[in-house]
């Protein structure tokens, strides 16, 4: 009893004895386990989506893709299905229990007065839809509701902006054409695991407001219903892909493309419910370089981060048993002396350890516990939802950790008392871990967090600085959101008769397909290569390459002078339009130069207009900025009215926003036909527009400066040690009249083989890891090659210069110390 209770307070009294190089590495160790458990918080959160779901493997959304489009090699990726579908899947496949439908449509509603200045955007839900999906009710019934096409479900969020209150249920609102709703459910706030995200106002997909005829179950021409299937046992996912594909084959147009390999091939993708949040949504292109893997990559960066901090964590175990060796082997011997056996050693051993991990792992646990509400600015944790899963893999980590802690002592204390070695640090290090080694691999992944983090700022810079040579101070951007629709004139005058003020205006990008065209009758249309591509066509006015300074490289830009009329043809080609292209389509097309495309006929497809046939007069270097990246600028025939369109202004004075806001709203006759106007820079709009995206970045950006933290932490613990024991051979050359330069440059040799390699080793590693990246985004993005070498040669030469300066006045101010010289 008195020897448990002498090795008990010996281990606390270990507990209290730090130095510098324990020290520090028990601070790597700390940032390392925070980091950690944030890195599995991420990780967790991500990975947990739909799991609120009793069975969300039964559950699988079917998508219909384009494979092979028009020959090209390309697949464009889609994650919705034609409504007729549903009841197709539904009366076809057996083992369906439901089928269910969402449908978002590109429209905005408008209130009846008193809250005729509000608008909300609505999206349609089939009848079964929160059979499948149980999202919580505050009030009424959403089963019903969805019954009836003249009832309506709010959003929480959306009941308190009109209403001011959840209550109301019962209650009627009037929307656009005098239709009038009954609200029958209130919706409560959405789990954030889900990739769900409801706004305003929720309708039966019978609602007159759909634009379908009735269910929409004959629609077999669009694709815009998300089509959700929930099986009644597990169902195999290849399986239902296949007989999904037999009956869209047999019952749909699309039939007629052929099968697969052929052009246009469509190919049904079936996904579980819980992966869903993991894949790329719509948009994506493969293989033309443009390929976005939706947040899977991000997942599993967090999950490689983690395993790294797994092994950084160890190596500051490695660091911390090692600088304890000299203490433990004293403490050792004297409990031989008294008698003690080796469990109670262990018991020593394990105590101070798991002491120590409780300590760390709590400190580190409240430090994500109060970190949690900063990140819920950059994702959609919440604290309330830390599960049980992410504490057990909390719990695992670090137990893990403390594990291979205890075995790493027990085996030093083995060593020293039942073997009768010697217990001393050249020893351990031979036969467990070889110190050299050790401060090369954090070396390696030093090198290799900061190139990667070098690269990914570049991309973070991008958003922050996203424009191309134009003063964007001197921009701003106005939204207007009007109810009924203002005359173009009207407004054109209320903001532009000020001096030094320019104005143009752009209509939303409409996606489409660039491909060749085949002879229509509408005059000479030549025929390329079999080819298409996306692309996107943005409705642009006068002044707009004023406002933005567009860089022609050949040809022109559209003639102001005309009038008008150049929004409508080209004097030129008679019912064929013009088009502006850039750079990066002239190479699309497989043209040599931009002044071969000059008159060349192209032909730009969507859903909306069909084919329309173009005549290139104009090509620009590549744009980037704002939501204005598009492959190519066309002028659409400007009306007369407008809705809902973006304003940008450009001006050669400053501009203060609320007087020149209060200007244009005094020179509108009638403000009551403006719901909503916003004037702000056009770098903050493009900030609000990429916010998802920053987040993203910021958050790799914050996980690589912590784990650069802990990696940092460690090399110095261990440059620390390596300091001590060079000591003795400093001195003989200090003694023998070897100057502060000559010692310097004894270090630097002595280490930098090391370092050279390291770096060599962690920089390439960054590459090949990035590989994909910066293939996808070199022509887009603003790193080149000189600037990532020159970045690298800035990183090499930092680190030595700072090891070395680090090192050597370290070591130069201990050997003073040493020898009580004073120079």
């Amino acid at each position: 009893m008195v020897l448990n209770s002498l090795i008990l307070r010996q281990t606390f009294r270990q507990l209290k004895q730090f130095d510098i190089s324990r020290t520090i590495g028990l601070g790597g160790l700390l940032i390392g386990v925070f980091a950690l458990g944030l890195s599995l918080l991420l990780y967790s959160h991500e990975t947990g989506y739909e799991d609120w779901l009793e069975n969300p493997d039964r559950i699988f959304r079917v998508e219909i893709d384009l494979t092979n489009l028009n020959g090209g090699g390309e697949d464009i990726i889609l994650p919705t299905s034609p409504p007729a579908l549903a009841n197709a899947l539904q009366s076809n496949i057996r083992g369906v229990r439901h089928v269910t439908r969402l449908v978002s449509l590109p429209k905005n509603l408008h209130y009846a007065p008193p809250n005729e200045d509000i608008t909300v955007t609505a999206q349609f839900l089939d009848e079964t839809f929160f059979e499948v999906f149980p999202f919580p009710v505050i009030a009424g019934s959403a089963q019903e509701a969805l019954a009836d096409p003249m009832r309506a479900i709010m959003t929480q969020d959306e009941a308190l902006r009109v209403f001011g209150s959840t209550d109301v249920v019962g209650r009627t609102i009037e929307v656009d054409n005098g239709v009038v709703l009954t609200v029958g459910a209130v919706l409560a706030d959405l789990p954030t695991n889900t990739h769900f995200r409801f706004r305003g106002l929720l309708l039966p997909i019978t609602s007159p407001l759909s634009g379908f005829a009735g269910t929409g179950d004959d629609n077999w021409l669009t694709n815009n219903a998300l089509t959700y299937v929930e099986t009644h046992g597990r169902h195999s996912k290849a399986s239902l892909e296949q007989e999904t594909a037999e009956i869209l084959k047999r019952l749909s147009p699309l039939a007629k493309f052929g099968g697969p390999g052929d052009s246009n091939y469509p190919r049904v993708r079936v996904l579980p419910v819980n992966s869903l949040h993991l894949h790329p949504e719509s948009g994506r292109i493969a293989p033309d370089g443009m390929k976005d893997y939706g947040n899977g990559d991000l997942v599993k960066s967090f999950l490689y981060i983690s395993v790294m901090l797994i092994f950084i964590c160890l190596f500051n175990m490695t660091n911390i048993e090692i600088s304890k060796i000299g203490s433990r082997e004293k403490s050792f011997y004297i409990h031989k002396i008294y008698g003690a056996k080796f469990s109670d050693i262990f018991i020593n051993i394990f105590t101070e350890i798991f002491a120590l991990m409780i300590i760390i792992s709590t400190i580190a646990a409240a430090f994500i516990y109060f970190s949690v509400p900063f990140l819920e600015k950059l994702t959609l944790i919440k604290l309330g939802e830390i599960n049980t899963k992410y504490v057990f893999i909390f719990l695992m980590t670090t137990s893990f950790i403390t594990i291979y802690s205890i075995i790493l002592s027990i085996y030093g204390a083995l060593k020293t008392i039942y073997i009768g070695q010697k217990y001393k640090i050249g020893v351990f290090k031979k036969n467990i871990f070889n110190n050299q080694i050790l401060l090369f691999i954090q070396f390696v992944v030093i090198f290799f967090i900061t190139i990667t983090s070098i690269i990914h700022y570049n991309d973070y810079i991008r958003i922050l600085k996203f424009d191309r040579g134009f003063d964007t101070s001197q921009i701003f951007r106005i939204d207007f959101n009007t109810k009924e629709t203002v005359s173009e004139d009207i407004l054109r005058n209320a903001v532009v008769n000020q001096s030094g003020l320019y104005l143009t205006s752009s209509s939303p990008s409409i996606p489409g397909k660039l491909e060749s065209a085949t002879p229509i009758g509408l005059g000479h249309i030549k025929t390329f290569e079999d080819l298409m591509f996306n692309a996107s066509e943005i409705s642009v006015a006068e002044h707009f390459d004023t406002v933005f300074d567009i860089d022609v490289i050949a040809g022109r830009w559209f003639s102001a002078e005309r009038s008008l009329d150049f929004y409508k043809t080209d004097d030129q080609s008679g019912a064929i339009r013009s088009v502006v292209i850039t750079r990066s389509t002239v190479e699309k097309l497989g043209l040599e130069t931009p002044e071969k495309a000059l008159g060349e006929i192209i032909t730009f497809f969507d859903i909306a207009s069909g084919l329309t046939p173009l005549r290139i007069i104009g090509v620009v270097d590549n744009l980037y900025f704002g939501d204005l990246n598009a492959e190519r600028f066309y002028f659409f025939v400007m009306p007369d009215k407008f809705k809902n369109k973006s304003y940008y202004i450009k001006t050669d004075h400053s501009l203060d926003i609320p007087e020149f806001k209060n200007t244009v709203i005094q020179r509108l006759p009638s403000f009551k036909d403006i719901e909503e106007i916003s004037i702000n820079t056009l770098k903050f709009h493009y900030n609000q527009m990429q916010s998802e995206k920053k987040n993203n970045i910021e958050i790799v950006i914050i996980s690589t400066v912590m784990f650069m933290l802990v990696a940092v932490t460690g090399l110095f613990s261990m440059i620390y040690r390596s300091m001590i024991k060079s000591i003795k051979e400093i001195c003989i050359r200090r003694l023998m009249g070897a100057d502060v330069f000559s010692v310097t440059l004894f270090i630097i040799r002595k280490y930098i083989y090391n370092i050279l390699l390291a770096c060599t080793l962690g920089s390439f590693a960054a590459y090949a890891w990035n590989a994909n990246w910066l293939n996808e985004r070199i022509d887009s993005v603003d790193i080149s090659i000189t600037h990532f070498m020159t970045s690298y040669l800035i990183v090499i030469i930092s680190c030595i210069s700072v090891f070395s300066v680090i090192y050597t006045i370290i070591s130069n101010i201990s050997v003073l110390k040493t020898l009580n010289i004073n120079e």
